[in-house]
């Protein structure tokens, strides 16, 4: 997801792709193509490729990471894989990756893993680690998706049906928002936040205690 001029890009599949107008607060859905070109600034094949992963994309190079691998994968910024770090997740499953912001520090949601963790890029040391690994009644309950907002970082946790928020800088974490139904994924920006529950997708303004609006289902 990426918000740009008031509009807010975002997909919750491989097939569908949308924009929310955050001023007049409508939905309006695009092609994969036209969501490549604003993720990546361009289009082509490499970089349509990589929309099914999870990624992050900085100044220079683009940091991409697959559910069902163990490697962490580098391209440049159009897609052409330049490095790759062999078994950078330690057997923890990838489900989504989010930098700080030094470029140099990966956070890491791993689901079923039970855990939030934090890893250097270049040493592939374990800075921080949240939860307990693969403990079934570990606090943090499959850690679906996360979300870095300045010096947060918001965790869909699935099995707790509830978004909760470390502060990055105290490492103590809190409740944000709980839910009858499991989180799959949420993000915060400027204006809104959009949520996405077995239900469906759905968004409210940020920081609001109304309920969500629902997008699709």
């Amino acid at each position: 997801m990426i918000e740009i001029d008031k509009k807010i890009y975002f997909s919750f599949s491989v097939d569908k792709y949308f924009y929310l107008d955050s001023i007049q607060e409508s939905i309006h859905e695009i092609t994969k193509e036209e969501y490549c070109e604003i993720i990546f600034g361009i289009y082509n094949f490499n970089l349509f490729k990589l929309l099914g992963y999870s990624y992050c994309v900085t100044p220079n190079k683009i940091i991409v990471a697959f559910y069902q691998q163990n490697d962490l994968k580098i391209f440049d910024r159009k897609g052409v894989l330049i490095e790759v770090k062999k078994d950078f997740f330690e057997g923890f499953t990838p489900y989504q990756i989010q930098l700080d912001d030094s470029l140099e520090n990966l956070w890491i949601a791993t689901g079923a893993g039970q855990v939030v963790l934090c890893k250097n890029i270049n040493t592939g040391d374990t800075i921080f680690e949240l939860g307990i690994p693969y403990e079934e009644y570990s606090p943090l309950s499959f850690p679906e998706e996360i979300n870095r907002v300045e010096n947060k970082l918001y965790i869909a946790e699935m099995g707790n049906r509830c978004v909760s928020v470390l502060n990055l800088i105290t490492k103590k974490r809190t409740i944000y928002s709980k839910f009858n139904e499991p989180v799959w994924g949420f993000s915060k920006f400027s204006t809104h936040e959009i949520i996405r529950l077995d239900s469906g997708v759905y968004y409210r303004r940020s920081n609001s205690k109304m309920d969500f609006h629902k997008i699709v289902t």
